[in-house]
């Protein structure tokens, strides 16, 4: 349901008329017309959504008490294809969503601008949190106490690579930098609690 919502939230995002006439910066220009760039991030995203998906519906726990007593190889087999393979196709819809072209129609004189600007960047940040908190939960579980530091900032630099082209698809629409600043703040935060 989260991945959902972040999906419907970059659509959003990508849908605002960019704020004022001011040029946006070219290397930001450039990072959103590579299209094989940000399909690459978006299959890296699918794929640690699909493994964040295998995770918390159980799968992968599942996997490791398959009772080979009441299932066949062919069952066996089925039920380590299929489900992984849903997870991840499912996931795959980021692709369509980041790298397809929409037509920016929400314009900023509009009273919706300030609302689909929040719900599409409140989208993303949930997005985020839940990662960090299935991330949290990982850790707690496989590693030892007193290893706080670097799975932080592990989780710092794998948030960041993944949310930040929404993120700079919302910064191309308004071009202030204390967005982005912003979000790098939030990022830490959420890193600092696993």
């Amino acid at each position: 349901m989260a991945f959902g919502l972040f999906c419907v939230a970059v659509f959003y995002l990508q849908k605002l008329q960019p704020l004022g006439e001011t040029p946006r910066p070219v290397w930001l220009t450039r990072f959103l017309a590579n299209k094989p760039l940000l399909v690459a991030l978006a299959v890296v995203m699918a794929l640690v959504t699909a493994l964040a998906t295998a995770y918390v519906v159980g799968f992968l726990d599942s996997v490791a008490n398959i009772n080979r007593n009441l299932l066949d190889e062919p069952a066996v087999t089925i039920y380590l294809l299929l489900p992984p393979a849903s997870y991840f196709g499912l996931a795959l819809v980021y692709i369509l969503v980041l790298s397809a072209p929409t037509g920016e129609t929400i314009d900023p004189a509009g009273n919706g601008y300030p609302l689909v600007s929040f719900l599409g960047l409140l989208g993303v940040n949930m997005m985020a949190a839940v990662l960090a908190i299935i991330t949290s939960v990982l850790v707690d579980r496989f590693l030892p106490a007193g290893n706080a530091l670097w799975p932080g900032i592990v989780l710092y630099f794998l948030l960041l690579f993944l949310f930040l082209p929404p993120r700079f698809i919302y910064l191309a629409k308004v071009n202030h930098p204390i967005t982005l600043l912003t979000f790098l703040v939030f990022l830490a935060f959420l890193s600092a609690t696993v």
